[in-house]
C-alpha cells in the first residue's frame, strides 16, 4: 500500500511531499534513481539494508542525501515505512549544521539530529497506536531540528542558488550575478555537487516525471527537456537509474521495488482535496 499526500502548510518551503509506504514479504528490495532531493525515513516494522550502509541493517530513522545513481535497499520481510521528501536546500542547512555536505550516503537520523532528538522520535513513533501519530511525530522531530539549523540568510541564499541552478544549469551565475568559477564553488560548497551535475539530476527529475505520467516519449519528451537527442537522454538515465525508461515506465506501480516512481507520480498529480488533510500533518491511520 502506497499514500502520498503534500506537506503541511509550515513545511512547504523545506518538503515537496509525505509518503508512507507497507510492502509485502515477497517484495525482496526497493529500488531508487538518483534524485536531486534528499528523504528522512522512519521505519516502523522490518528491517532494510543498503549497499551505502553495508555494516548491516538501516536504523530505524534514517536521512537520505541527495543521489547522484541508482540505489538498491534490500529487505527482511514487510516493511511498513514513512518519508519526508526533504528538498535541496533544506538538506543543505541541515547537513551544514551537522555532519557537513554529503551526497550519496544513508545517514542515522541522530548523525544529522542529535542522539537526544533521534532517541526522542523512536521515543514517540515507535510504540504509537497509528500511523498518523508516527508521522506527527517525525513531522515534530524534523521541524526540532529544522528550526535549529536555518538561519534565515543562508537558507535565502541556498534556496536562490538551488533555484537559478535547477532553472539554467551552470548558466545561472548570469542571473545570481556570479562568476562562473564563484557560482562553482559557492554551489559545492552548499550541496557538494556541481551546478552542472545538480541540473542535470532536475532535469531528469523533471523529464522522467513528465514520461510516468503520459507525456510525450521518445524524441520528442528528450528534446521538449533539453537533451541533444533521444540517445542523450537514454544514456543519462541509465547512468542515473540503472536500467532503460521502458523498464520504469512498466515497473512504476505500488507492488514494485520501483515503487518509489509510483509515489512521485501520485505526489504531482494530488489534487486540492488533499490539501487540508496535508494541513493538518495527517494520514489516514
Amino acid at each position: 500500500m502506497l499514500q502520498v499526500i503534500p506537506p503541511p502548510d509550515d513545511l512547504r518551503p523545506w518538503v515537496e511531499g509525505v509518503v508512507t509506504v507497507r510492502t509485502h514479504a515477497g517484495l525482496a528490495c526497493s529500488r531508487f534513481p538518483a534524485l536531486p532531493h534528499a528523504m528522512l525515513t522512519l521505519r516502523l516494522c522490518g528491517q532494510v539494508g543498503s549497499a551505502r550502509s553495508p555494516e548491516g541493517p538501516l536504523p530505524p530513522a534514517t536521512f537520505h542525501t541527495l543521489s547522484t545513481g541508482p540505489a538498491l535497499f534490500r529487505h527482511h520481510g514487510a516493511v511498513h515505512a514513512l518519508g519526508l521528501l526533504v528538498r535541496a536546500e533544506a538538506s543543505a542547512c541541515l547537513l551544514g549544521a551537522s555532519t557537513g555536505v554529503l551526497i550519496d550516503q544513508v545517514l542515522p537520523w541522530a548523525e544529522v539530529a542529535g542522539e537526544a532528538e533521534a532517541a526522542r522520535l523512536l521515543e514517540q513513533a515507535l510504540p504509537a497506536t497509528s500511523q498518523a501519530l508516527a508521522l506527527d511525530a517525525l513531522l515534530g522531530s524534523f521541524r526540532r531540528v529544522l528550526h535549529r539549523a536555518v538561519h534565515s540568510a543562508e537558507a535565502e541564499r541556498v534556496s536562490l542558488l538551488c533555484a537559478a541552478v535547477a532553472s539554467h544549469g551552470a548558466g545561472a551565475s548570469g542571473p545570481l550575478h556570479l562568476g562562473p568559477r564563484q557560482l562553482e564553488r559557492r554551489f559545492k560548497a552548499a550541496l557538494g555537487l556541481s551546478p552542472k551535475a545538480f541540473h542535470g539530476l532536475v532535469r531528469m527529475h523533471r523529464t522522467l516525471g513528465q514520461a510516468l505520467a503520459g507525456g510525450p516519449a521518445g524524441a520528442v519528451l528528450a528534446l521538449e527537456a533539453g537533451y541533444y537527442d533521444q540517445s542523450h537522454f537514454a544514456r543519462d538515465l541509465r547512468r542515473m537509474a540503472g536500467v532503460p525508461l521502458r523498464t520504469l515506465l512498466a515497473d512504476a506501480h505500488a507492488q514494485s521495488p520501483w515503487w518509489p516512481l509510483a509515489s512521485g507520480r501520485a505526489l504531482r498529480s494530488a489534487g486540492p482535496a488533499l490539501i487540508p488533510a496535508a494541513a493538518q500533518g495527517r494520514l489516514p491511520a
